[in-house]
């Protein structure tokens, strides 16, 4: 009787695991990214301390772009920041209406851009 080639044999040892570093490296990197995101939100939804500790007004000039009125509300402390209120404003379709004008800001959690 003739000896099967190898490449038909079929496997009778124990499994590979050849795969299974990749996996846990991939879910590894999935679960520390939504770690990242999940803090960056509680970071961005959080009152700073000066908007915590009382309201506060601010104005905001005519013709100022999404990323010049985030830089002057950073700089204002009212939000923590500018990057994450310009993509914020983007993702909510906002960056195009936000308008001039004096604004009140309430003590508490900030509201979104409107």
């Amino acid at each position: 009787m003739m000896e099967r080639p190898r490449f038909l044999k079929s496997s009778t040892g124990a499994p590979t695991h050849a795969g299974r570093p990749l996996r846990q490296l991939v879910w590894g990197v999935v679960g520390l990214s939504g770690l990242f995101v999940g803090l960056q939100i509680w970071w961005l939804v959080t009152a700073t301390p000066t908007v915590a500790a009382g309201p506060r007004v601010i104005e905001i000039p005519p013709h100022l772009g999404v990323l010049d009125i985030a830089r002057r509300l950073d700089k204002a402390d009212i939000i923590r920041s500018p990057f994450g209120f310009a993509l914020l404003a983007l993702v909510q379709g906002r960056a195009r209406t936000l308008r001039a004008g004096e604004y009140e800001v309430p003590q508490g959690p900030i509201p979104s851009p409107c």
